[in-house]
């Protein structure tokens, strides 16, 4: 249950951080980000949070090869935290604008 707490604050909180970002670019009121009172419909809009946030990555400028699968945040089998946090560092980078610095990280280009 601790790591089912844990992704959901996670995923709120990368989606609260791309609403600054990228302002108005998130529906609070959605249905998506409402409390559903059965349980299926709770693992599908987490999931589709997850796949909201590396949407709006993209549209920031992380590069595709820089972002994740909904699956390595959120199904157990499949978690990949280390490409999570490429991401977040990556969008971390595109925020202060050191794009070298970006390409370098994932291995895009061999110049830093």
């Amino acid at each position: 249950m601790q790591g089912l707490v844990t992704t959901i604050a996670v995923v709120l909180s990368v989606s609260r951080l791309m609403d600054k970002l990228s302002p108005g670019k998130i529906n609070w009121s959605d249905k998506t980000f409402q409390v559903p009172k059965i349980e299926a419909m709770r693992i599908m809009r987490e999931r589709e949070r997850i796949a909201m946030f590396t949407k709006l990555v993209q549209e920031y400028g992380v590069p595709d090869a820089a972002t994740f699968p909904t699956e390595s945040l959120h199904e157990k089998g499949a978690l990949n935290l280390a490409q999570v946090c490429v991401c977040l560092r990556t969008l971390g980078m595109e925020v202060s604008g050191d794009t070298a610095i970006i390409y370098y990280t994932i291995g895009i280009c061999s110049q830093a």
